[in-house]
């Protein structure tokens, strides 16, 4: 009888510790996951000429929890930024701020006029990303020659 009333406590101890490691693994294994992409996009008629070429900004929510992202920017080898701001474009799928459950996207544009001049300064795009109320920045990098692949076709 001594045994069981010692064993319990060290028994139900165990439990809890085990009980615990499982949370922190379901913890972690449905943290957020933004996946964030960009390209070059060229629209037809009857959108303005100067307004044709974009650059689009996408991010997929490919974790379990809902994030809501509150920016979208290019990132500058000189440590500059451009960012979207919604009255410089013609054609947007989404507006920031906007809520992602799981699957679900978002994509903005930017005129590539102002990548272009921006660039014609010397600094390179290298980075695109987007930024969450929490202010963490989801990134990834960003590829100016395989985008400037795509515009010339």
């Amino acid at each position: 009888m001594q045994i069981v009333t010692l064993a319990l406590p060290i028994l139900v101890g165990i439990v809890a510790i085990v009980v615990g490691i499982i949370k922190i693994i379901e913890f972690c294994r449905d943290r957020i996951r933004i996946n964030v992409s960009a390209e070059y996009i060229c629209l037809g008629e009857p959108a303005p000429a100067a307004s044709r070429q974009l650059v689009r900004l996408t991010a997929v929510n490919q974790g379990k929890r809902p994030v809501s992202l509150d920016s979208a920017y290019l990132i500058f080898s000189d440590g500059g930024k451009l960012s979207y701001k919604k009255e410089l474009t013609y054609h947007s799928n989404d507006d920031l701020p906007c809520l992602l459950q799981d699957g679900e996207s978002c994509s903005v544009h930017i005129p590539a006029q102002q990548l272009r001049e921006k660039e014609a300064g010397g600094s390179k795009a290298v980075a695109v990303a987007f930024r969450d109320a929490s202010n963490r920045e989801y990134r990834s990098s960003f590829r100016p020659d395989v985008a400037s692949e795509k515009t010339q076709r």
